[in-house]
């Protein structure tokens, strides 16, 4: 089956089921580098200097925005401003 549908009526794809799924676990990471969900959200509507002076959040919407938020999460680990 390739689409689910909920008791709401909205329709779920293997696309959607994967955005969201990669949005969880963004979530996860920038909660446990920031050390609280709050901070991090608060970064991701945060203009940023590595985004183009805009806010990460912007780039939610696709994969690739997640995988390269992802990857900022992870250099601020190693040390990379971000």
């Amino acid at each position: 089956m390739s689409e689910l549908l909920y008791s709401d009526g909205l329709r779920s794809t293997p696309e959607k089921a994967a955005l969201m799924d990669a949005k969880i676990e963004l979530f996860n990471h920038g909660k446990s580098v920031f050390g609280s969900l709050d901070l991090f959200i608060r970064w991701l509507h945060s203009d940023n200097f590595y985004f183009d002076k805009k806010p990460p959040a912007e780039m939610l919407s696709t994969l690739e925005g997640i995988k390269f938020i992802d990857d900022s999460l992870t250099g601020m680990e190693y040390g990379d401003n971000a």
